[in-house]
């Protein structure tokens, strides 16, 4: 199996099947299923959503699954508590992903990047990598 994920910057995620297998794929709790689009091949499939996995059955050798989904940007302010004080941070958010924190830190930065982690292009980025299925 092969799986390609464009996550966090876009709701993007291809799966290849090299071979015959019942697929169920968990889906992101922050992803509404009515927003959920799902491709067999080139066709368009209801999303069969049960207990937070999609359910694609039986699929067969070289089928490329597809899921397609909004991937949302939020901000959350945070208070950590230290020995003297209490330091706020204001994260974002693409999905389950923190894509930027301020302020960074000084000395050691927590989430320090030269540019923001969604502005990256594809072709720098993008990994696919190759799952072994095992039997539990």
């Amino acid at each position: 199996m092969q799986v390609k994920s464009d996550l966090p910057y876009d709701g993007k995620i291809d799966i290849r099947c090299n071979e015959a297998l019942e697929l169920s794929v968990r889906i992101p709790s922050w992803v509404s299923a009515e927003r959920l689009e799902v491709l067999r091949g080139e066709r368009k499939v209801p999303a069969a959503v049960k207990e937070g996995y999609l359910e694609f059955g039986l699929t067969t050798p070289g089928e490329i699954m597809s899921l397609r989904f909004p991937v949302t940007e939020t901000r959350e302010e945070i208070h950590i508590p230290f020995t003297n004080a209490t330091q706020d941070y204001t994260l974002t958010w693409r999905g389950d992903t923190v894509v930027s924190m301020s302020p960074p830190g000084h000395s050691f930065p927590i989430h320090g990047r030269t540019y923001p982690l969604y502005q990256r292009t594809r072709a720098n980025s993008f990994h696919p990598r190759t799952i072994h299925p095992f039997a539990t």
